[in-house]
Parts: structure tokens; C-alpha cells; sequence
């Protein structure tokens, strides 16, 4: 976990977690990690690109930060697939709960 999600998820009060107000905040504040993470990688291929010799050590570099990119991808490619799972579950629980309550009153 990184030092500014940490500071984010400290100053929530455990008053608001607790009434879930920001629990659906959670989701966006890794979206935004993820997007940080993305944008520092271009940043550091950016400055060891301007610091190249020759086309053969461009290529290296680029390589190397296009296979960072693909294996950073798959891991956050996970991390969001399961947090679009559990939100859906959150999401689902009220309606599935409506309708245990419908059927048990028909029945």
C-alpha cells in the first residue's frame, strides 16, 4: 500500500466507515492509485529515454518498459476485476434480500 493511500484512508473517521458512506469512496481512491502508478512509470521511461546513447539501448528501454506496463496491467486488470465483483455483490445483496422478503410473504 502506498504512503499517500495510506494518509487518504487515515483521515476517514472510523465513524464514516462505519455508517458505509465512504466504503464506496475505496474503489475510486485505488482507481486513482492505479492511474498514479501508470503515470509515474511513463514519467520514469520518459527521463531514461532522454538519457539514451544509441538506438540499441532506446530499443532496451522500451522493451523493457512496454513488459513493466504489461505484467503492471495484470495485476491491476485483477485487482479491479475483483473489486467490480464485490461491488456488484454489495450492489445485489438489498435486491436479493427484497426478494427473500417478497417470496416469504407469498408463501
Amino acid at each position: 500500500m502506498q504512503a499517500d493511500d495510506l494518509l487518504i484512508r487515515d483521515a476517514i473517521s472510523a465513524s464514516d466507515i462505519c455508517t458505509g458512506e465512504v466504503i464506496d469512496l475505496l474503489p475510486v481512491i485505488d482507481v486513482f492509485n492505479i492511474i498514479a502508478v501508470i503515470a509515474q512509470e511513463s514519467i520514469d521511461n520518459a527521463q531514461q529515454l532522454l538519457g539514451v546513447k544509441s538506438p540499441a539501448e532506446f530499443l532496451e528501454l522500451s522493451s523493457a518498459h512496454f513488459r513493466k506496463q504489461l505484467e503492471t496491467f495484470a495485476g491491476q486488470s485483477k485487482h479491479l476485476t475483483g473489486m467490480a465483483q464485490k461491488m456488484t455483490a454489495h450492489a445485489v445483496e438489498p435486491l436479493q434480500a427484497g426478494m427473500k422478503n417478497a417470496l416469504s410473504k407469498t408463501a
